[in-house]
C-alpha cells in the first residue's frame, strides 16, 4: 500500500468516527508526531551547541537566579 492509499484509507475512517475522546486521541498523536521531528542543524548550530555542552560540563554556567541578578545589576547602571 502507497502512502497515498494509507493517508485516503486514514481520512476515511476518521471521518466515520463519532467518538470525541477518540478523535482528541487521534490528534494528540498526530501532534505528538510532528513535534518529534528531528532538526537538522547547520556546521555552526552544531558546534554552537557542543560547545555550550561543553561550558555546561565544566560548570561554565550561570543558574536562572544567577542570570537574572546579573541582568538586574546590568540594567540598574
Amino acid at each position: 500500500m502507497t502512502s497515498a492509499e494509507l493517508k485516503n484509507q486514514l481520512i476515511e475512517k476518521i471521518n466515520k468516527l463519532s467518538d470525541e475522546t477518540l478523535l482528541q486521541d487521534v490528534m494528540k498523536l498526530i501532534d505528538n508526531t510532528e513535534e518529534s521531528e528531528i532538526f537538522i542543524l547547520s556546521d555552526d548550530h552544531e558546534a554552537a551547541v557542543n560547545i555550550a555542552i561543553d561550558q555546561i560540563s565544566k560548570g561554565d554556567f550561570l543558574t536562572n537566579n544567577q542570570a537574572n541578578k546579573e541582568i538586574n545589576e546590568w540594567l540598574n547602571k
